[in-house]
């Protein structure tokens, strides 16, 4: 399997030494907008060095190409992509609009190929347990914080409100975020969002529901508390913290590896890998949803 590494950041490094990690992928083809941190991945990974990006779609072999380039820049170049008969891995979110990510949809459908996303979460071990306990209905009803993986969990939103600010940096997007989610089967989440807590720490993500309690902090599920029979329990050993989100350096690639992995499979057999173009609409929906409720001060829905 032959990868192109569409970007050369923090980000695509991690795309290249996940792909790099799999035997039989290798990096075929690197593209990137600053010619020296394209070739520094070059040197570290393979492939050829593209200044050209039309000229790099056109290389071959070819057969997935990783984006790792600016959100507003995914779908243009996931379409670019498709349109030579590439399958796409993107880098989160597929795109900033739901309108990009229907077109990514569409030309997808129309060129026979495969789209994935990096939502990595969705395949490490704990919010898997996660997935399958709240889909054996083992925990009644429920309450919950983050953006693709409770949209995952938990089905559709119906409704949203929100109210976002900017509150310690001097910069032009918001640095802290709050939204209550009504989702179409009666239960209520919360998101809290910020970039402004220091030093930054874990994601905890919260599940309540009439049966029990899950306690998901960073990516290990360090309390199952069902009324039931027990669960897989608390993490057994404690991990290093994981890194601060804020980041964009992800030292271990491994859970993009199994992203690739998956990917690569959905392609050999035909099925839907893990987060699919389609499967990573919601999220934007969602977001998008958030953005307008901040602004009306009324209930939107994604």
């Amino acid at each position: 399997m032959k990868v192109g590494i569409l970007g050369g950041g923090n980000i695509s490094d991690t795309h290249a030494r996940a792909a790099r990690a799999i035997p039989g992928v290798e990096i075929a083809a690197v593209y990137g907008a600053n010619r020296d941190k394209a070739q520094r991945l070059v040197d570290l990974y393979g492939g050829v060095r593209y200044d050209d990006l039309d000229t790099f779609f056109m290389h071959r072999p070819l057969d997935v190409v990783a984006i790792g380039s600016p959100s507003g820049l995914h779908a243009e170049q996931a379409i670019a992509a498709i349109q030579r008969g590439l399958h796409v891995l993107s880098e989160k979110p597929l795109d900033v609009t739901t309108a990009k990510v229907d077109s990514v949809i569409e030309a997808a459908d129309a060129g026979g190929v495969r789209v994935g996303v990096f939502f990595q979460d969705r395949l490490k071990p704990d919010i898997a347990a996660m997935k399958s306990l709240i889909a054996s209905g083992r925990l009644g009803n429920q309450a919950v914080h983050t953006v693709d993986l409770l949209q995952w969990l938990f089905g559709p939103v119906k409704h949203v409100a929100a109210r976002t600010a900017t509150r310690l940096h001097p910069i032009e997007v918001e640095d802290t975020a709050a939204a209550v989610l009504e989702f179409e089967n009666g239960a209520l989440g919360i998101i809290e969002a910020t970039t402004s807590s220091y030093p930054g720490y874990a994601r905890r993500l919260d599940v309540s529901g009439s049966e029990g309690t899950l306690i998901l902090e960073g990516d290990r599920l360090i309390a199952t508390d069902l009324k039931s029979a027990a669960g897989p329990g608390a993490a057994a050993a404690k991990e290093p913290p994981p890194e601060n989100a804020a980041s964009a350096t992800v030292s271990d690639s491994v859970p993009h590896q199994r992203v690739f992995e998956d990917f690569i499979q959905a392609i050999r057999s035909g099925s839907t890998p893990a987060c699919d173009a389609r499967q990573a609409r919601p999220s934007v929906a969602i977001i998008q949803a958030i953005y307008r409720s901040a602004k009306s001060g009324k209930f939107e829905k994604p």
